[in-house]
């Protein structure tokens, strides 16, 4: 009888074990890095704060923060390429697994730009979730922002491909190359050329760069806060 309870705290052990181990590597699960700052982007990993610096690898899970009037640049190991804009959060929140899936990032507030024609590796499509709407691809390039001041207000517009949105009331709408969308206080609108878009900047051509400093012109990503901003 005592061996067979020994037995049992034993196995029950292996499996704390195994289950700790398993969940330790998921959450450590290498994501990408980041391939160019400009201003300061901060890395929030277990509550403890990191400088985000040129290079600093990035894991599930992390949030990445940048300050008003910075941009960090962010290629993850999926292919997929992000440009965050000036004032945003986002957490790279969803990662392939090894049978393939879909890879993306959570975006808090602020506004990214996500190239992801070259995804790799498995993954099955790429997609941006806010707290009121989800854009889904599977190969674009595309933005989305996220405003929660005072009005829900999100903003997804498409450069290449096409990006399907949806939000918490199961409204959804397909977004062709050249168009906009709103999701206002939880209502979708219709797929337009809104103005907005028009003053969006979509170049991503640092992530192809050699020498991603010397190929950097400030003006290229001077531009990105003229969304946020207003002007």
């Amino acid at each position: 009888m005592f061996k067979k309870i020994i037995l049992i705290m034993l196995s029950l052990l292996t499996v704390t074990i195994f289950t700790n181990n398993e969940e330790k590597a998921t959450s450590n699960t290498y994501s990408g890095s980041l391939v160019f700052v400009r201003g300061t982007a901060t890395v929030i990993r277990y509550g403890r704060r990191f400088p985000g610096t040129v290079g600093l690898g990035l894991y599930q899970s992390d949030t990445v923060l940048t300050s008003a009037g910075s941009t960090a640049f962010i290629r993850l190991t999926s292919g997929a390429s992000i440009k965050v804009s000036s004032g945003s959060m986002i957490t790279l929140s969803l990662l392939r697994g090894r049978s393939g899936g879909n890879t993306g990032v959570h975006l808090h507030r602020g506004g990214v730009y996500a190239n992801v024609n070259r995804l790799r590796g498995g993954s099955r499509g790429f997609r941006v979730d806010t707290p009121s709407s989800v854009a889904g691809v599977r190969g674009t390039l595309f933005y989305v922002e996220s405003k929660t001041d005072k009005n829900s207000l999100d903003r997804i517009a498409v450069k290449h491909g096409k990006v399907h949105v949806k939000n918490l009331k199961e409204q959804n709408a397909d977004i062709d190359a050249g168009y906009g969308i709103e999701n206002k206080n939880g209502n979708l609108s219709k797929p337009g050329k809104y103005s907005w878009v028009k003053r969006l900047d979509w170049n991503m051509k640092t992530f192809s760069d050699v020498n991603i400093k010397e190929n950097l012109k400030p003006f290229d990503y001077n531009k990105l806060d003229r969304f946020s901003t207003g002007q």
